[in-house]
């Protein structure tokens, strides 16, 4: 039972090790969702930005460039640690350049 609960926590704990883009992907998410805009769920990373920058135009690019670097470690095979300081810059541009939505 030990053996199992230690293999468990060491498995979470790694798995989060990896999941830094993936983390800073979820933020820019919310961060979208707080500002008003409502991206359609069903749409895939690079789909959602592609559609935000439809609504917002050039200063969402950075959710783009966000969405490649998740699907770069995800599927491609990138280190987690290589791609997180470019993951979080676009977050941050993301963050300063995002206006928020007009009701009316």
């Amino acid at each position: 039972a030990f053996i199992a609960l230690g293999l468990g926590l060491r498995l979470r704990i790694g798995r989060r090790d990896r999941a830094r883009v993936s983390r800073e992907l979820r933020r820019a998410r919310k961060l979208v969702r707080r500002r008003g805009w409502q991206i359609p769920e069903h749409l895939p990373p690079v789909e959602a930005a592609g559609w935000l920058v439809e609504q917002v135009g050039a200063v969402a690019e950075p959710l783009r460039a966000l969405s490649w670097l998740h699907y770069r470690v995800r599927y491609g095979g990138a280190l987690d640690d290589d791609l997180t300081a470019p993951a979080r810059e676009a977050r941050r541009a993301l963050h300063k350049a995002l206006p928020r939505r007009r009701r009316g």
